[in-house]
């Protein structure tokens, strides 16, 4: 090597306690991203969905939620909306469809999807009972879905802050210069 004053050699300690402590490094870095699933909670609901199609037609009660990655509503309610499928999935199908994913775009279409969070109620026939758009605290969502499992119906003071319960109250502001269509794909 060079008599250069600024190149140093490292000893093989030296290379061995470096390699170390980048490893720890490494490991430490990828542990607090979340490790190999980044949105734990939002992820293992949508993991172990089942296809809607089979959920609508199984004859129990569904709870369709569309949702995206990037939706922080999403993330914030996962640890609830997962607790309460560990408590209710063996009487309740949850099932979570991305609208990021093409796979579900005739779905977000068929149930005129224009915001995430949105939760849709099914009774045991399929049939649609309500509606629901944005965040729902954990008692809410979990007065929702017994109501559902036990075919009680949702009164319209069960979706009173649904802003998009009753879609004929937005008429007005689907009208005249500058309206356009937004949608949940409208963002990317």
């Amino acid at each position: 090597m060079e008599n250069n004053p600024r190149s140093v050699e490292l000893g093989k300690v030296q290379k061995i306690v470096l390699l170390v402590v980048a490893l720890l490094l490494s490991a430490f870095i990828f542990v607090v991203r979340g490790g190999l699933s980044p949105s734990q909670p939002l992820d293992q609901l949508a993991r172990r969905s089942i296809p809607p199609d089979i959920a609508l037609s199984n004859g129990r009660p569904t709870i369709l939620e569309f949702y995206a990655d990037w939706c922080e509503i999403c993330q914030k309610m996962a640890p609830t909306m997962l607790d309460l499928e560990t408590k209710l999935g063996n009487k309740i199908d949850f099932v979570l469809l991305n609208v990021d994913n093409d796979r579900w775009f005739s779905f977000v279409d068929k149930y005129e999807v224009n915001g995430v969070p949105q939760f849709n109620f099914f009774d045991e026939r399929g049939e649609m009972q309500g509606e629901f758009v944005g965040f729902l605290d954990p008692n809410e969502i979990s007065k929702l879905s017994h109501a559902l499992l036990n075919e009680v119906g949702f009164s319209k003071e069960d979706l009173s802050h649904n802003q998009t319960s009753d879609k004929e109250s937005f008429s007005e502001l689907n009208s005249g210069p500058g309206y356009k269509i937004i949608n949940p794909r409208s963002h990317g």
